[in-house]
C-alpha cells in the first residue's frame, strides 16, 4: 500500500501519461506475460497503434515513477471518425488499485469528448467485470446493454 500511495502521489503531481513510443514494447512484452497468462494480443497490435498514432489511434502510457511503462490505453476512431473506441487497458499488476486506470480512462474520454469532438466513446467488457463496469461509469461512460 505504501508502494501504491506513493505511486499515486507522483502521477498526481507530474500528469506523467504520454504517448506510447517504439521504445515502449519491452515493457508491453512485461505486462502482456502477467496478462491473461500471456497470452493477451497487446504486443501484437503494437505496431499498428503506433503507424496509426495521431491519425486514427491514441495510445497513451503512464509511467511508473521510474520511467517504465506501468500502464497503457488506445483510444481509436470507428465509424467514419464519429466514434472513439477504447481497448487494450493494461495496468502492471505491481500498481494495480492505485487509481492508474481511472487516470488514464478520464483523460482519453475527456480527450476524446472534448478535443476530437466525438459524437460518443464506446467500450466493451464483460458483465461480469464489475471493476470495469465502475470504471466506465467513473469516467462518465453509460452502460447501454448487457
Amino acid at each position: 500500500l505504501a508502494a501504491c500511495n506513493a505511486y499515486a502521489q507522483n502521477l498526481r503531481c507530474c500528469r506523467d501519461i504520454r504517448f506510447l513510443v517504439s521504445t515502449d514494447l519491452p515493457a508491453i512484452e512485461a505486462i502482456n506475460a502477467v496478462t491473461y497468462g500471456g497470452h493477451d494480443y497487446i504486443v501484437a497490435a503494437f505496431p499498428t497503434w503506433l503507424e496509426r498514432q495521431g491519425k486514427t489511434a491514441w495510445a497513451v502510457g503512464v509511467e511508473d515513477g521510474t520511467g517504465l511503462l506501468a500502464g497503457l490505453e488506445v483510444l481509436s476512431l470507428v465509424d467514419g471518425g464519429m466514434t472513439g473506441w477504447l481497448e487494450a487497458l493494461r495496468v502492471h499488476p505491481r500498481i494495480r488499485r492505485c487509481g492508474v486506470a481511472t487516470y488514464m480512462q478520464s483523460h482519453l474520454v475527456a480527450f476524446a469528448m472534448n478535443k476530437l469532438r466525438l459524437a460518443r466513446v464506446r467500450y466493451n467488457t464483460a458483465t461480469s467485470n464489475l471493476a470495469s463496469r465502475r470504471l466506465a461509469a467513473r469516467c462518465g461512460l453509460q452502460e447501454v446493454a448487457s
